[in-house]
């Protein structure tokens, strides 16, 4: 709990503004420690040159920056920290008593405070001395005050030991109620995040026959080339799969497929390979004729036409699946467009893999979630231990009533009160 100015782990913040509503709002004090790492989702404090303390959370990384946000804000922090600029990361929320430490801090409230505690250090003295001449003289106040109808002051005499428990007791008590603050100022349960995700992935090939005595084989796999004068057709084959770890049904849905040719101008015109047919299934093969010499009269009329002459186009073979079902009961909408890409020119085309990498031009995927949310049982962080509220609440009640009964049963053993019931 020590602050950090003075050599502790934890920095105290109020809160001034809403952008963090409605886990926090304005007033609260909030404590945080700092930590050796933050994380994606993490609420930290940092230092923000202009500003001085913020509070939000982090939602990305990006190189050696923390990007945050306000959890009620629509708009991304504008400076980014690195790490040694965070403060310390979310510990425990006390709400409202920034407030009223606020007014503390006033000069008004800051005399009421020095009052304060000079009265309680006057009471301990009073209280150390009234022990000590007790001691000596051995005197019995018993006697001295008169018995009242039901409770009745004995005397202030209290042995060492009695005295040191009485203050444990004491300190005990102030954890207690502030653990009652803390757990019934959240709410018992909270609400999380329970997505279900999907992956919606295809595998494109192609192929054509050609003379048993330019290949291997007697025809063209997916990643060879094509040659224009050996063939001016070839298939293209699209296999389509929805996945997902929850039971999917009524699915529907449309698919067509397309090949479009295009040149670095902006230029493009698309051929109809498959009609828009309706699918009903999770998972589907589909087959095309891609006809060579009728995409060369495109690119030859837009030769013709604009006066344009170009060696190289473009060959985009695009299949578009469009789909909705219920996924675990939840709606579910998907539409997934791959490309697989070819150069063409006059005598070849060549597939276009952009990233190095065949697999991910030929295995395309994409993931999505269906949004949803799930009761949980709330927890708040004391001393980097995560305890369920509801257990906190029991704890500070049931932990409040032993120690007030736990202080009269002290004081009464000591003689300072006790019944009289004649």
């Amino acid at each position: 709990m020590a602050p950090s100015e003075v050599g502790g782990q934890t920095t105290y913040i109020i809160l001034v503004g809403n952008s963090m509503e409605p886990g926090f709002f304005k007033d609260d004090l909030v404590l945080v420690r700092a930590s050796a790492d933050y994380e994606q989702q993490d609420i930290v404090a940092y230092r923000q040159p202009d500003v001085g303390s913020v509070f939000h959370r982090i939602i990305r990384v990006e190189n050696d920056r923390f990007v945050l946000k306000g959890d009620n804000n629509s708009w991304e922090d504008s400076y980014c920290p690195v790490q040694q600029e965070i403060i310390g990361k979310y510990w425990l929320r006390i709400p409202k008593v920034g407030g009223f430490l606020r007014i503390l801090r006033t000069p008004v409230g800051f005399s009421f405070v020095v009052v304060f505690f000079s009265l309680l250090i006057l009471m301990s003295i009073f209280s150390d001395w009234l022990y000590k001449n007790n001691e000596k003289s051995g005197a019995n106040n018993t006697n001295s005050i008169k018995d009242s109808p039901n409770l009745r002051f004995k005397g202030m005499s209290m042995d060492k030991k009695s005295s040191d428990s009485l203050y444990l007791l004491s300190a005990i008590g102030f954890a207690l109620v502030m653990l009652a603050l803390v757990s019934f100022s959240n709410p018992i349960e909270s609400t999380a995040a329970d997505n279900y995700d999907f992956t919606s992935s295809g595998i494109f090939e192609y192929s054509c026959a050609v003379p048993e005595d330019i290949y291997d084989d007697d025809s063209v796999k997916t990643g060879d080339p094509i040659y224009r004068q050996l063939n001016n057709a070839f298939s293209v084959y699209f296999t389509y799969e929805l996945s997902t770890k929850k039971a999917l049904e009524d699915i529907q849905g449309t698919y067509q497929m397309s090949a479009i040719v295009s040149e670095a101008s902006g230029w493009q015109r698309s051929i109809e390979l498959i009609a828009p047919s309706l699918v009903d299934v999770r998972e589907f093969t589909s087959a095309a004729e891609v006809d060579l010499d009728a995409i060369q009269s495109l690119i030859d009329n837009f030769e013709q036409q604009t006066g344009v002459s170009s060696n190289r186009y473009t060959l985009t073979i695009q299949p578009e699946v469009d789909l909705t079902a219920l996924l675990g009961g939840r709606e579910l909408e998907e539409s997934f467009s791959p490309q697989m890409q070819f150069n063409l020119d006059d005598q070849k085309l060549v597939l276009l893999d952009d990233n190095s990498d065949a697999m991910d031009t030929l295995h395309p995927t994409q993931g999505g979630v269906v949004p949803g949310s799930r009761k949980t049982a709330n927890t708040i962080s004391i001393l980097g231990l995560q305890l369920n509220v509801l257990l906190a609440r029991i704890i500070a009640v049931y932990g409040i009533l032993c120690v007030a009964v736990a202080v009269i049963w002290m004081l009464k053993r000591n003689g300072i009160i006790h019944s009289n019931y004649s």
